[in-house]
């Protein structure tokens, strides 16, 4: 088995939160005005989440243990509806190491479609998903902070999805409630099949300039990982990276 082939990273990982453990001025958003910003940003959320990126850049960087670049790989996607208006997404290029090698990856990318892993926003809906409110806790505001000229609130939050414990921190704008940007990381190993990864931490940023057109445009996440191939090849190093996403359009 080829080393490029040990790793095929699902963008519907990119769903996981960073919480900064400084003292802060604790304020439960449940028990303040800053409550009602938060089911803003819900509301937006819900509002906004039929819209799907129409094209998808892709870059990884695959690096071993010690730093030595395994390999770089570049995936151009293009998302679009089906006749039966069903969402589906087709491979337009890949790159391994500047070669071309789209054709061999077109058959790995429709398996992968087979199992949705490119096929969903559950990943950008997080923490705002109306569906998931619950399992959030520890909602707390840190301070009024200046992002892209935008005077936001700063939360803090954790979040237990599926087993796996999220930490996270998000920009809400001060006025409108529309989310800005998230940061994340996880808390506890992610375990599947012969594959662990002990870290996990990235960012997504959002467009904000038009609360009916609220959606991702930029994601980047990083992950330590150990890869068991039975029975003789172990992979231990980190995956980078860094997605666009363009051109949306409503489900």
């Amino acid at each position: 088995m080829e080393k490029r082939n040990l790793i095929w990273v699902s963008i519907a990982a990119c769903s996981v939160f960073l919480m900064d453990l400084f003292d802060s001025r604790l304020i439960n958003a449940q028990d303040s005005a800053c409550s009602d910003l938060w089911r803003k940003s819900v509301a937006i959320a819900e509002k906004n989440r039929r819209w799907v990126p129409g094209k998808i850049l892709e870059k990884e960087i695959v690096v071993i243990e010690g730093g030595e670049i395994l390999q770089k790989t570049e995936r151009h996607l293009r998302f679009f509806l089906t006749k039966d208006f069903e969402l589906d997404a087709e491979l337009i290029r890949t790159k391994l190491n500047d070669t071309d090698i789209t054709e061999k990856e077109k058959e790995a990318f429709k398996n992968k479609l087979k199992q949705n892993q490119y096929v969903t926003s559950k990943a950008f809906e997080m923490p705002f998903s109306r569906h998931l409110q619950s399992t959030l806790s520890g909602i707390h505001v840190v301070k009024t902070t200046v992002l892209e000229n935008l005077e936001c609130v700063e939360f803090h939050y954790r979040q237990t999805v599926e087993k796996i414990k999220w930490q996270g921190v998000a920009w809400i704008e001060k006025n409108s409630g529309i989310p800005l940007k998230i940061e994340f990381k996880t808390k506890n190993l992610i375990e599947e099949n012969n594959t662990t990864i002990t870290r996990f931490s990235g960012a997504i940023t959002y467009r904000h300039d038009d609360p009916n057109q609220w959606y991702p445009k930029h994601v980047r996440y990083n992950m330590d990982v150990t890869t068991k191939v039975f029975p003789f090849y172990t992979f231990k190093g980190a995956v980078e990276n860094d997605i666009r996403l363009n051109d949306y359009f409503r489900r």
